[in-house]
C-alpha cells in the first residue's frame, strides 16, 4: 500500500470504500477500493485466503472492455486483512447524479444493458462460470466525460466474485435495473414499448437461466417504426457517443484448468458452490501459487492434455502437488466457513464494552473497533486544512501534523453544515471532543468521522 498516495475520498457505505489515489509507481490516478468480504463484522482474510484472492485477481488483469473499469492490481492490505482492488480511473459522473430521479430513454436503456452482458460475457472466461459479473446499482455504473471518450463503465463486483450475492449475478439483475431506469418498476408494459426495450425485459424475467449469449440475441434489433422516443430528462448522448462495440465470443465450454483453478479458490473463499463441478475438469499446468507481484504478468499460454494413462513425468509430479495443495485450501476454507456459522450460532458470552473514547494517542486502542462503529476523540486543536481537492476537511492536534495520532475528518459529500476551514477558527488551541465513527485510510491513518457541526464540543 505505501506506493498509493490517497487523495480523495470518494464513496463509502457498509460494503466498503472508495478512493481517488494516485499510483507512486504508474505515476497515474486509479481507483483504489476496498471492501469487507465478511461484511462490517466479518474480518479480513487470513494468510491462505488471502493467497487465493492474489492468485485470483491475477487472472482478472487481461480483461479489457470499452465499458469495464480495468483491474491493475489485487491484494490484502497488511494491516487489518482487507481487500483491495486497484483500477482504472474513470473521468465522469455516477449514473444516479447525471439522473437525478428522472427515468433514461430506452433506447440508452438497451445500450447500457448491452454493455453490462458483453462485459460480463468477457469476465465469465475469466472467471469460469457465466454470470451477471458486474455491479447494476446506479450509484455503481458511470457516465464518462466527454475528454474521457467514454460512455457507460462498469465496476466488477468484487461480492459476487467471492461468492456471494447469488440472486445478483442472474438476469433478473438486468431486469430490475432496466425497469427502474426505464421508470417501469410495477406497471403493465407492452412488448413494442421503449423501443422493444419491454418485450427484452419481459424475455428476460420469463428465461431467468437463459445465457448471456441468449440475452444478447434476443437484444431488439430495430426501433419500432412510429414510436417517438419518451422525453429525455437528461442529456446523455454526447456522453455515450464515445463507447465502442466490440466482438462477443460465447464463453468457453471447458477453462483451461488454469483458470479453473484460479476461480475454485475464489468461489471456496465465498462458500465452494461450485467447488465439485469445476474439480472435474481435465488437468493442465498450473501456475505457481505463490506471491504475485502487483503489475500485470505476461499471459502464459495454458496447454490442455488429455491422456488415458499418462506416463511419469516431472512436470506432472509437480501438477499433482499443485492440484492437491488447490483441493487441500479449498477444503480447509470450507471447513472454517462452517466452523465460523456454527459459532454464530452459538450464544455469545458476555464482554467488557470496547473502549469508544480517545485521545489523539491511542492509535493502537482504536485499532480494536471495526470500520464505521461509534468513536469519539478529545485534543487539542491545532490545524484545521482542506484536502487537497478540497474534499476532505480534517482537523489536527498536532503542529507538524503526526501521522500516527488519531484526527477528525468531515467528508463533503456527507457534512451537513459550512465547510470552509474558517468557520472552525474558533476551535484553534481548544478542548474539543469530536463525536462519529471510526474510519479508516488504506496507509493507516485512523480517523474519527463527523457529519455535521453539532458533533464538535468544546470541552474547554
Amino acid at each position: 500500500m505505501s506506493h498509493f498516495e490517497i487523495e480523495d475520498i470518494l464513496s463509502q457505505d457498509k460494503r466498503g470504500v472508495v478512493f481517488r489515489a494516485h499510483d507512486l509507481d504508474r505515476g497515474h490516478t486509479v481507483a483504489l477500493r476496498r471492501f469487507l468480504p465478511f461484511g462490517q463484522d466479518g474480518g479480513g482474510f487470513k494468510d491462505k485466503e488471502a493467497d487465493a484472492f492474489r492468485i485470483a485477481a491475477q487472472r482478472l488483469l487481461s480483461v479489457t472492455h470499452p465499458a469495464l473499469r480495468s483491474i491493475f492490481s489485487g491484494a490484502v492490505d497488511p494491516i487489518d486483512k482487507m481487500p483491495y482492488i486497484v483500477a482504472e480511473w474513470v473521468d465522469g459522473t455516477k449514473l444516479e447524479d447525471v439522473l437525478a430521479s428522472e427515468t433514461l430513454d430506452p433506447r440508452l436503456v438497451i445500450q447500457l444493458l448491452r454493455l453490462a452482458l458483453e462485459v460480463s460475457l468477457s469476465l465469465s472466461e475469466i472467471i469460469g462460470e457465466e454470470a451477471v459479473w458486474v455491479e447494476t446499482e446506479t450509484d455503481s455504473i458511470f457516465v464518462g466525460s466527454e475528454e474521457s471518450g467514454r460512455g457507460f463503465v462498469f465496476w466488477l463486483s468484487p461480492f459476487k466474485w467471492l461468492g456471494a450475492e447469488f440472486e445478483s449475478r442472474k438476469l433478473a439483475a438486468l431486469v430490475g435495473l432496466g425497469e427502474h431506469l426505464a421508470g417501469w418498476k410495477g406497471k403493465l408494459i407492452s412488448d413494442h414499448a421503449g423501443h422493444g426495450l419491454g418485450g427484452w425485459l419481459k424475455w428476460m424475467r420469463n428465461n431467468p437461466d437463459a445465457g448471456l449469449a441468449q440475452a444478447l440475441e434476443a437484444m431488439p434489433s430495430r426501433i419500432t417504426d412510429g414510436e417517438a422516443p419518451p422525453p429525455a430528462a437528461v442529456r446523455m448522448s454526447p456522453l455515450v457517443t464515445g463507447s465502442r462495440v466490440v466482438a462477443v465470443k460465447p464463453p468457453r465450454s471447458t477453462p483451461p484448468l488454469l483458470i479453473a483453478i484460479a476461480a475454485c479458490l475464489v468461489l471456496a473463499i465465498g462458500g465452494l458452490a461450485l467447488y465439485q463441478r469445476i474439480a472435474k475438469t481435465p488437468s493442465a499446468p498450473i501456475a505457481k501459487a505463490e506471491a504475485v507481484s502487483e503489475k500485470p504478468a505476461a499471459a502464459e499460454p495454458a496447454t490442455a492434455t488429455a491422456t488415458s494413462t499418462p506416463s511419469p513425468q516431472p512436470s506432472q509430479d509437480a501438477e499433482a502437488v499443485a492440484v492437491s495443495r488447490v483441493n487441500e485450501l479449498a477444503a480447509k476454507l470450507a471447513a472454517e466457513k462452517e466452523a465460523k456459522r456454527t459459532a454464530a450460532k452459538a450464544p455469545a458470552a458476555v464482554a467488557a464494552p470496547p473502549v469508544r473514547n480517545f485521545t489523539p494517542g491511542d492509535r493502537e486502542k482504536m485499532k480494536l473497533l471495526k470500520a464505521n462503529g461509534s468513536a469519539s476523540v478529545t485534543g487539542v486543536v491545532l490545524s484545521v486544512r482542506h484536502s487537497k481537492e478540497g474534499n476532505s476537511l480534517y482537523f489536527e492536534f498536532s503542529k507538524p501534523r503526526n501521522e500516527e495520532e488519531i484526527m477528525a475528518v468531515a467528508h463533503k459529500r456527507e457534512y451537513k453544515d459550512d465547510f470552509t476551514v474558517n468557520a472552525y477558527e474558533d476551535l484553534i488551541g481548544k478542548k474539543v471532543r469530536f463525536d462519529g465513527t471510526v474510519f479508516r485510510e488504506p496507509k493507516g491513518r485512523q480517523f474519527v468521522k463527523i457529519s455535521a457541526r453539532e458533533r464538535i464540543k468544546i470541552v474547554e
